[in-house]
Formats: structure tokens, sequence, C-alpha cells
């Protein structure tokens, strides 16, 4: 897995540097960095605002249940709640659930090396600053972890006291 990353780190590199050679203006040739490997998928976005990365999330996932956990790597009560997080998607592997890791106001190295060592399988988009504070302002987030659940139609069902830990049931009665 450390290979495939690596590997897509340095094609990542390349086609930037091709695109600083390349463009005259302020054009954007590359601007998405995405990794897959097994179930995970790792995204570096470009500047695109919130609400667009929300939108996107709720149509490649439509007719899942979509279960958001808004999360950053200093943040110790975060990082305990990833275990629950790969139990409950151990439950519903194979099922129509989706599990979304949005990481914010964290160091991109930091992000990668820690969803790698978690090996926590899923969605992960990694949020710029300016994103991180976009969220927390949409979504009125006082604080982290933050999770929500949506339904498949993409609505929201639950936000923000929900814990993976009680999500098991909330789940079952959506997919059924």
């Amino acid at each position: 897995m450390k290979m495939n990353i690596l590997i897509a780190a340095i094609i990542g590199f390349i086609l930037i540097m091709l695109n600083d050679s390349t463009t005259a203006s302020n054009e954007i040739l590359f601007t998405d960095w995405v990794t897959e490997c097994n179930d995970t998928v790792l995204t570096k976005l470009d500047d695109r605002p919130v609400k667009d990365l929300l939108d996107d999330i709720i149509s490649k996932n439509k007719g899942k249940v979509i279960c958001i956990d808004c999360w950053a790597t200093w943040c110790s009560p975060c990082l305990a709640e990833m275990s629950n997080s790969k139990t409950l998607m151990q439950e519903f592997k194979g099922k129509d659930v989706a599990f979304v890791f949005l990481c914010l106001n964290s160091q991109e190295d930091v992000w990668r090396s820690t969803v790698d060592s978690l090996k926590i399988e899923g969605q992960h988009y990694f949020l710029s600053k300016k994103q991180s504070n976009d969220l927390r302002f949409l979504l009125k987030l006082q604080g982290i972890p933050y999770y929500i659940l949506y339904n498949k139609d993409g609505a929201v069902l639950e936000q923000p006291t929900l814990r993976p830990s009680m999500m098991k049931e909330k789940i079952y009665k959506l997919i059924n």
C-alpha cells in the first residue's frame, strides 16, 4: 500500500511539474490528487467550494446511506473513534453504505501517514485551511469529531451528536 501511495505521489508531482512548465496562464490542468488502493480512496481537493464537495459526495454515493466523519490528525477523540468506525465499516461491508472522512485543519503529510497507519478504508478527503473553515461555518461545526448521516436520498438525517458506536441500528433501519 505504501508503494502505491509513493507511486501515485511521484505521478502527481510529475503532473504538477508538467502543469507548471506548460501553462502560460493561471489555467490549472491538474487539480485533484487521488490515490486508490483496495477500498481506500485518498483525495486532495482543489479549491472548489465546500458546498460543491458535499454535493459531489452525495452524487457519487447516490442510493447509498452516507456516513461522514469530520476529523483532524491532531484530534485525540477523533483518532480514538476511528476503531469504532472500522468496526462499523466491517459490519456494513458490501452493503449500500459509504464511509467518507473529511480531514480538517491538518498537515497533508500527516494526514496521509495517519490514514495509512490506521488502515481505515473509505473515501478520504483532505481539506485546505480555507475549506476547513468554510465547512465549519456551513455546518455550524463547534468541534470535532463531527458526524453526519445521510439517507439514500441524500437528505441529512442526523448530526452532530452521532458517534460511530451509535450508528449501527440507525444504518440498518435506513438500508432495509
